[in-house]
């Protein structure tokens, strides 16, 4: 199925003056039985409205048509605010990664040991062995973390912050959107050919 879609900028009556003349110079407009505007209220954004209409629409049904709000483009202070944003994310990132290093490090090269014992089924594995095959700070028998209590709250505290970070982006993302929506609205007409 083909689904056509169409823009108009415009109140409800000069949406369907407009689609009338569009099906004046399109022959595959014709095949839509009518009009239907959607009594809903106006879509947040034009992606919302043409979702609406391709979950709605029917072939051989009518053309349907649905309000949307206008945005306004982003201004160069709230490019730069989510730009800033996105710098938090990635230092907390970075500074994540960063203390994941220094405590594998630590646990594979600064102690004298060559085993570490799981705390969750006492295995006794080799650091070598954990360092060659498993690459990695689990216990291979039982899939359990191996590090010490104070390294995994130390590591949970650096992933807040870099869920924290994502989140702040996220609300700042939205804020914007709001702000971007205008009281015009246009409309989109379409549906299945």
């Amino acid at each position: 199925m083909n689904l056509k879609i169409f823009a108009i900028e415009g109140n409800a009556l000069q949406a369907t003056k407009r689609w009338q003349e569009m099906i004046q110079e399109d022959v595959q407009l014709s095949r839509f039985s009518g009009l239907r505007l959607a009594n809903r209220l106006p879509s947040k954004s034009k992606e919302e409205a043409e979702s609406y209409i391709s979950t709605y629409s029917s072939r051989g049904g009518p053309a349907i048509g649905v309000e949307y709000y206008l945005t306004k483009p982003r201004t160069a202070r709230q490019e730069s605010k989510l730009e800033k944003l996105r710098q938090k994310i990635m230092e907390a990132q970075e500074n994540y990664e960063q203390r994941k290093k220094v405590i594998e490090d630590k646990f594979f090269y600064n102690t004298k040991s060559h085993y570490v014992s799981c705390k969750k089924c006492s295995s006794r594995l080799s650091k070598q062995y954990l360092r060659t095959f498993v690459k990695g700070m689990t216990c291979p028998v039982c899939g359990k973390s191996i590090m010490t209590d104070n390294n995994l709250k130390s590591l949970k505290r650096f992933e807040d912050k870099v869920s924290a970070a994502g989140g702040k982006y996220h609300q700042g993302e939205q804020d914007i959107a709001k702000k971007q929506i205008t009281r015009n609205t246009a409309w989109v007409i379409g549906g299945k050919v």
